[in-house]
């Protein structure tokens, strides 16, 4: 015979708390963590916005600048719109564990959080290999003279 009187921290009805000292640091994170999240969008929005614009304007010369205004940027846009939205799902999730207190809904913002860390750590990696190996190719003879 068990004892149903019992707290067992296993049972539905247990909910485990968040310090409020953690719950206040959210809370002054969450505004931030908004805000940079729509900078990136919109930045990545103005880099669209300038490609189209410089391109157009600069197709009918025919420059080879205007191949890197047309490709170049927007695909400098996407990596600012990649980790911009895991930031403002991060954001979410930190006003939605705000409006519920629960300690799950801290854990989902934090692993949003991990993986926005995660996404911003490749890029930086990728964003450090790319001129090195275009540094290798051109010492190499890999690109060819004019």
């Amino acid at each position: 015979m068990t004892d149903e009187t019992s707290s067992d921290s296993s049972t539905p009805e247990t909910v485990p708390q968040v310090d409020p000292a953690v719950t206040d640091a959210m809370r002054r994170t969450y505004p931030w963590v908004r805000f940079f999240s729509i900078v990136g969008l919109v930045t990545a929005a103005f880099m669209v916005l300038a490609s189209v614009l410089a391109g157009r304007a600069e197709l009918p010369a025919g420059k080879p600048e205007t191949t890197m205004l047309l490709f170049g940027y927007p695909i400098l846009a996407l990596v600012y719109v990649i980790p911009s939205l895991y930031l403002f799902r991060y954001a979410g999730r930190i006003r939605h564990f705000l409006a519920t207190g629960l300690a799950s809904d801290l854990a989902a913002a934090l692993n949003d959080q991990q993986v926005f860390w995660r996404i911003v750590g490749i890029i930086t990696a990728v964003s450090m290999l790319l001129p090195l190996l275009v540094a290798i190719a051109v010492a190499f003879g890999g690109v060819p003279p004019e």
